[in-house]
């Protein structure tokens, strides 16, 4: 729009006007570290069983399971239009909001770093951010998402590289403002101070070099240095040097200050975040709240707790081994899992994020992979056996294996219900090893969505004739619900693309 238009428009707006898995505790760490921790780990207790469910798969590993074969209940299958694509690109990460009573899903764009969300209400999807970060490969995200760890390889570092970013105050305040009233000097508001900010980016124009009124010190109060450095902006520009915060004046603020803070329009607003490189993190985690970190030290490693403004770390855990799978599922648990190979014997622990107690879980299981829910007393987990994958839950200690077969990290428990647990599950599973053939993308599956429902021991096929009738094959990764477990999502391994199914009418 010309700069005569918006003089136009900006003087009749002002003519016209005149925001459970829970355990004792014992510090580890240092001096105080327990002998058995130092040798490793300790034994704790110990859940060793074979599974011999009567899991039937042929030898193409196509499964038919003998629950309640896709009916609800009464005999009629679940099926009705619920697939939604969020996102057609691919995403790095994303989250699950409530906000006044509505689901919103924030996710990171992976080509660009942009912030985007949607809002399932309505179907639209807003640019939350514009701030460029190419390639990122895996996002932690804080509980309201105003706060993320970002994760990348740095290709000039030659290393990977883990970032904090933020739209909270705390870490950073947006100077984006929109100016619509003119000033004079001895006037005062909350417009003023944003004045002053927008004027202190540029040296020429900064209000004063220390004291108030300067960087980091500005005020509401429009005085004689406002003034001057008003001139001084109205000199550069060419228009009249009033000192005043004029009409012609307003355009030109308004210009400089969404250069410097983000775009605005009538559809959409871009917040510049901000950044900050964390150092070398070798694995991260979040119960929403807090992060569980670790970094390399010495021929081992250590794990700190800390909040997601990374400043109060506790460290409480350390190891000579460097390779876990972590994970945050239960205020009250943070999950490690060796690395997960159909060739070695996997072990799962759970330690205690406050002091450090450690505890055995699952061990001597070979291909272990283990997913946590919302339920500290419920875990799903995966193992290999006999060429093929046989999968479990373990609740209240007792064992239950499955009649589907997929890998646990497929599997998220339900927020409203604990019983409830959601699956994505492999139509095929192929004659590969897993999970090592599927992490090194060597084999993809072809998924159907399936809900256990652990307390009555029944399993429901989800919506299959629905999701044929896309033509589109899900390899269904980093499953999450709503908080009334009325939505799930995911993303697509195949594309990175990032999907939805209402789950409930």
């Amino acid at each position: 729009m010309k700069r005569s238009i918006q003089i136009i428009i900006i003087v009749f707006i002002l003519i016209l006007g005149g925001g459970g898995l829970l355990f004792s505790f014992g510090y580890l760490g240092g001096e105080n570290t327990p002998e058995a921790i130092q040798n490793l780990f300790p034994e704790g207790e110990n859940t060793n069983q074979e599974n011999t469910g009567n899991n039937n798969v042929n030898s193409n590993g196509e499964q038919f399971p003998s629950g309640n074969n896709g009916n609800n209940g009464s005999g009629e299958t679940i099926d009705t239009s619920r697939f939604s694509q969020i996102f057609l690109g691919g995403v790095s990460g994303y989250t699950v909001l409530e906000q006044n009573g509505n689901t919103l899903i924030r996710f990171m764009e992976k080509e660009t770093g942009h912030i985007y969300d949607y809002n399932e209400s309505n179907g639209s999807v807003v640019k939350q951010s514009n701030q460029t970060m190419p390639g990122v490969e895996e996002v932690v995200w804080s509980k309201d998402g105003n706060a993320f760890v970002a994760r990348y390889f740095d290709q000039d570092q030659r290393r990977v590289k883990t970032t904090l970013l933020s739209f909270d105050k705390e870490a950073t305040e947006s100077n984006l403002y929109t100016f619509t009233r003119t000033r004079l000097q001895g006037d005062r508001g909350e417009d003023i101070l944003f004045l002053q900010r927008t004027l202190n980016q540029n040296p020429e124009t900064q209000i004063a070099q220390s004291g108030a009124g300067s960087p980091g010190n500005e005020t509401e109060f429009f005085g004689g240095k406002t003034t001057s450095a008003l001139k001084a902006l109205q000199a550069q520009e060419g228009i009249e040097q009033t000192g005043n915060l004029d009409a012609e004046t307003l355009v030109v603020i308004n210009d400089i200050n969404q250069a410097l803070f983000g775009t605005q329009n009538e559809d959409i607003t871009e917040t510049s975040l901000s950044v900050r490189d964390l150092g070398d993190i070798s694995m991260i985690t979040s119960n929403g709240d807090s992060v569980f970190y670790t970094k390399e030290e010495g021929s081992g490693i250590v794990g700190y707790v800390d909040n997601f403004f990374f400043s109060s770390p506790l460290r409480i855990f350390e190891s000579p081994l460097r390779e876990w799978s972590i994970s945050w599922p239960e205020k009250n648990t943070i999950l490690l899992q060796t690395k997960a190979s159909s060739e070695a014997e996997g072990t799962l622990y759970a330690l205690n994020p406050s002091t450090g107690s450690l505890v055995r879980i699952l061990s001597k299981l070979d291909g272990l992979v283990a997913q946590g829910t919302p339920n500290k007393n419920t875990l799903v987990y995966s193992q290999t056996q006999s060429d093929s994958v046989v999968t479990s839950v373990l609740s209240d200690g007792n064992i239950n294996n499955l009649q589907i077969r997929t890998l646990a990290e497929k599997c998220i428990g339900g927020n409203n219900n604990e019983n409830l647990i959601f699956c994505a599950v492999p139509e095929s599973l192929g004659t590969e090893a897993l999970p090592d053939a599927w992490y090194k993308g060597l084999v993809s599956f072809s998924d159907q969505l399936w809900m256990i429902n652990s307390d009555q021991n029944t399993d429901t096929l989800l919506f299959d004739s629905d999701r044929r009738s896309l033509s589109i094959q899900f390899d269904a990764i980093a499953p999450q619900t709503n908080k009334a477990d009325s939505s799930l999502y995911f993303i697509n391994k195949k594309d990175g693309s990032l999907w939805g199914v209402r789950l409930s009418q």
